[in-house]
């Protein structure tokens, strides 16, 4: 009396990488609150540049969030010896840093931002204004939109999937155990 073992082996092996996954996934949730950061003490932080570490060139003047309330952005204000005319700028998360200079309690909190550009590129940056809100806004909720309906079609794929291996499995099983049988 043989049994086939591969219908058996596989829905094992795929439990088990089920398993694996959510441990995986377990422990990048654990390892997200690896920081937390004031936005109050974040707003007014001084602002340096890659060829101004010893002054500051500006400060930070709001924090802009996306859906799942993670930075994406800050908009500084330029001191006015850089000749900007008190325009506001937007720099992207990855073109900035945060340091803490005190941290102990909660009223010594003080953060600097150091910014990956020169005072120069500061001016390449969008300025914050009326109209570059909106049509960011807008990119930002079709983006959003976008994934969201990608991670439903994913989750569909994957529970179809899923379903079809199970199927298979229990019928490889059955037929196994109808084969012992006999």
């Amino acid at each position: 009396m043989m049994i086939h073992k591969a219908p058996l082996t596989r829905l094992i092996s795929a439990m088990i990488m089920a398993g694996g996954l959510s441990i995986a996934f377990q422990t990048q949730a654990d390892d997200s609150n690896q920081g937390l950061y004031s936005a109050n003490e974040l707003i007014d932080a001084k602002v340096y540049t890659s060829d101004s570490q010893e002054e500051p060139v500006a400060e930070v003047e709001d924090i802009l969030l996306d859906n799942a309330m993670t930075l994406q952005a800050i908009v500084i204000a330029p001191d006015e010896l850089l000749h900007l005319d008190e325009k506001q700028y937007v720099i992207n998360k990855d073109n900035f840093s945060v340091d803490t200079l005190e941290g102990d309690s909660l009223s010594d909190i003080e953060y600097v931002v150091y910014l990956g550009m020169d005072k120069a590129d500061i001016s390449h940056q969008p300025e914050y204004t009326e109209t570059w809100w909106n049509q960011s806004r807008e990119r930002a909720q079709e983006a959003w939109d976008k994934t969201a309906e990608g991670a439903k079609s994913a989750w569909e794929t994957t529970r179809e999937a899923t379903s079809s291996v199970l199927k298979s499995a229990g019928e490889a099983l059955q037929n196994a155990a109808d084969k012992a049988a006999n």
